[in-house]
């Protein structure tokens, strides 16, 4: 097995035996622990399912206020149906509002949170020839953030700032080359608990981990930008299904669930 798991032992490269119980209500298959179908809600301080796009506007749906929605610059930039939206045109920028303390307030004072992205890449060489594809990012520029995720080329990244990185989000979380297919939705998920432990998941599969210490030092004066990154573009192409944050690390229990929901 490629890396830890609840049915697979890293030190021993063995998987857990067929049907052993995982995650509280879970069993083991082909080392993966397999669960009930089901998104839960909780934690969740900001979300998109992009079924109410109105004038440029994606509403956010989370519940929490004060609501970041989103604004689309070009409007024909972005192809919009019910539940998803194609990006179309590198000149696009989609973004929120100043964010305030509704984002950086509970993940500073818990430490943990996760991203939880639905979404289908145009293609799989954006990225790779140029800067990162920014596919969400929460940062002013090019050289420094809060967190984003993005595509390069055929791998997917995480850069998560605290006091122990860079301001550049670095060292990355990252997939596996040749792990970008443009044929269906693909879910990425990135988490990290308080003690510092961040992961990254794929489809449901954890495929990137390590441990990033420190605060969370964010910047509550950024906004959420989706496939640009302000004056320095680094455009992502293709669509998006559901995008969320949440406070709190999901467990591996919890990620597998809400990849079999589906977008």
């Amino acid at each position: 097995c490629d890396s830890d798991s609840l049915c697979c032992d890293r030190t021993t490269c063995e998987f857990a035996p067929p049907s052993a119980p995982c995650g509280g209500s879970g069993i083991c298959e082909l080392g993966v622990c397999q669960v009930a179908a089901g998104r839960s809600s909780a934690g969740a301080l900001l979300v998109y399912d992009f079924g109410n796009v109105v004038g440029g506007v994606i509403s956010d749906e989370s519940g929490v206020t004060p609501a970041l929605d989103l604004t689309i610059t070009p409007v024909s930039a972005v192809v919009a149906k019910g539940g998803s939206i194609s990006v179309i045109d590198e000149a696009v920028e989609i973004s929120t509002a100043p964010t305030g303390a509704k984002i950086t307030g509970p993940i500073e004072a818990g430490g943990d949170f996760t991203f939880e992205v639905w979404m289908q890449p145009a293609n799989d060489t954006q990225g790779a020839a140029q800067p990162t594809a920014r596919i969400l990012s929460m940062s002013p520029d090019q050289s420094s953030r809060n967190f984003t995720i993005g595509q390069t080329g055929s791998t997917y990244v995480a850069r998560l700032m605290s006091d122990t990185s860079n301001v550049n989000g670095q060292p990355i979380l990252h997939t596996r080359p040749g792990s970008v297919r443009t044929t269906g939705p693909t879910h990425l998920v990135v988490t990290r608990e308080n003690n510092g432990a961040r992961r990254m998941y794929l489809d449901g599969v954890l495929v990137d981990q390590s441990v990033l210490e420190g605060a969370l030092p964010w910047d509550p004066l950024l906004p959420i930008r989706l496939a640009h990154e302000g004056v320095e573009p680094r455009p992502f192409l293709g669509t998006y299904y559901f995008l969320a944050i949440y406070e709190g690390a999901f467990s591996e229990e919890r990620v597998a669930a809400h990849f079999l929901a589906g977008p």
